[in-house]
């Protein structure tokens, strides 16, 4: 059914669920049997946000690699995250409209297993508490012609994840690194909610001169909350979205 929002009486949720610490899962999977991608640029992304003086202790990071079904559950039970940011393969089956995500077959790193939208879902459904789910993989939010639920972003949010952060198409790793440095960024250390996160990285992109798929093509689902993260604690100077890739690319030099 259809639901319409008004945006003016949208409630302020705190990410973490007011919890001493905001807990982010860092979940990737490259497996040999498919093309490389750099998930380790991913995992030195976030710590590179986190680590930028003053460093921000009060959130916490935790990296599962090779990942498959098994050992995704096993963590999510855990550590019980309130962020889960998924760094992968993604596509979407025309033949049976219906995304997937890619990750490690269990007991096989160097196989691969196609994990579609709602065995996904299901998985994420199994831990409450995650309030934010990033999808840094290609189709993630790709639609269906068959239901409105046969992308990957959109069948997570339709379990009750309240916000999901995909892109419809395809992403190139120079896109990824420019979204997800600036997405945290606003979230975490300007105190942007979710939305306005997701809004910055799609002006940058466009001003930049992205593809204009990469531009118009990430997408936001919520429920009714603007989630935040009250206790960010910005750098001692403003940096600009594109001076912030600069300078995490000097950093790794």
């Amino acid at each position: 059914s259809l639901r319409i929002f008004n945006r003016a009486e949208f409630a302020e949720t705190p990410l973490g669920l007011n919890d001493e610490k905001l807990r982010i899962l860092l979940v990737t999977a490259s497996p040999g049997s498919l093309s490389p991608i750099d998930v380790r640029t991913e995992e030195r992304m976030l710590r590179f946000v986190l680590s930028e003086y003053p460093g921000l202790d009060n959130v916490e990071l935790q990296i599962i690699s090779n990942t498959d079904v098994n050992s995704l559950r096993d963590r999510l039970f855990l550590f019980k995250p309130h962020i889960v940011h998924v760094a992968c393969h993604g596509g979407f089956d025309s033949e049976n409209s219906l995304g997937f995500i890619v990750l490690s077959r269990p007991g096989d790193s160097e196989r691969h297993d196609l994990v579609h939208a709602f065995r996904f879902a299901t998985i994420l459904s199994e831990v409450g508490g995650i309030q934010l789910v990033f999808l840094n993989a290609c189709h993630g939010a790709a639609p269906g012609t068959i239901s409105a639920f046969s992308g990957v972003a959109q069948c997570i949010h339709a379990v009750g994840v309240p916000a999901v952060v995909a892109l419809q198409f395809l992403l190139l790793d120079k896109s990824a690194h420019a979204i997800v440095l600036n997405f945290y960024k606003s979230l975490l250390r300007d105190q942007c909610t979710v939305e306005e996160s997701v809004t910055r990285v799609r002006r940058y992109l466009f001003l930049n001169d992205y593809h204009y798929r990469e531009c118009f093509g990430l997408s936001l689902f919520q429920s009714n909350r603007s989630l935040q993260w009250p206790h960010g604690l910005p750098t001692e100077r403003v940096t600009a979205p594109e001076a912030l890739v600069k300078k995490f690319e000097e950093n790794q030099q």
